[in-house]
């Protein structure tokens, strides 16, 4: 799909919620607005193609709005990008090139923490809210680097059920990014960021990490002054 295509989508997108950011005490609310923001650290959000879409509509048709009969590897075959230039055109559109020469580059990674955790991307994350979830943990601001050469990969997600909240700093200020049903983010792995995983969260993510073959997840220790109001807003909408 090319630039100019995806500029028209995303100017006719009807009948979705639309992404929504706080950042500096005001708020932005769709793709126009949003990315005002985002492409200040060479980021941003866009809805799905229509083919993805309407993927999405054919589930919910036939009961399977979150996807449940599905399985990983069913939902990384219909959603997973995996040609080049469909990844260039996206990093295009938030101002700059791929961080790496693609002979750098694996579309299969794996996380592997100094603690022994190893996460495996593609991946599908199907998050149903837990009181267990470690949410400080899990929203904790951090970047994604190979440690050999501190060579960053780069994040696509694409949300197919649910929505999914973000913290990303911008401009040394932490902005609180809402990403509905029907879209998608990009990031690279230097833009320090975490997700707010809780008891309330419900989602299903189609999410790739690609780059560097091994990387690891490295908090920074950046304090997220956003994230209590943020656990307690939606506790309080979950009543």
């Amino acid at each position: 799909m090319r630039a100019a295509t995806l500029l028209v989508l995303a100017a006719t997108v009807t009948g979705l919620a639309v992404p929504e950011i706080l950042w500096k005490g005001l708020r932005y609310r769709g793709v126009a607005e949003c990315n005002t923001v985002l492409h200040r650290v060479q980021s941003g959000v866009m809805p799905m193609t229509t083919d993805d879409r309407q993927k999405l509509k054919n589930y919910a048709a036939a009961g399977d709005e979150t996807l449940a009969k599905l399985s990983d590897e069913e939902v990384l075959s219909a959603f997973e990008i995996r040609d080049r230039e469909e990844l260039e055109e996206i990093c295009a559109r938030h101002g700059r090139q791929m961080n790496l020469a693609w002979d750098d580059v694996s579309l299969e990674t794996k996380c592997v923490n100094a603690d022994g955790t190893v996460l495996e991307y593609p991946k599908v994350f199907r998050i149903e809210g837990s009181p267990d979830f470690p949410t400080d943990f899990l929203a904790r601001l951090h970047v994604l680097r190979r440690k050999s050469d501190n060579a960053c990969g780069e994040e696509f997600v694409k949300v197919l059920n649910g929505a999914v909240t973000w913290f990303m700093v911008v401009e040394q200020e932490v902005a609180k990014v809402a990403v509905p049903k029907g879209w998608q983010i990009f990031y690279h792995g230097f833009v320090e960021h975490g997700a707010l995983i809780d008891s309330v969260a419900d989602f299903v993510t189609c999410t790739q990490i690609i780059g560097p073959p091994e990387w690891e997840l490295v908090p920074t220790g950046r304090e997220n002054p956003l994230l209590e109001d943020a656990k307690k807003s939606r506790l309080e909408g979950a009543k």
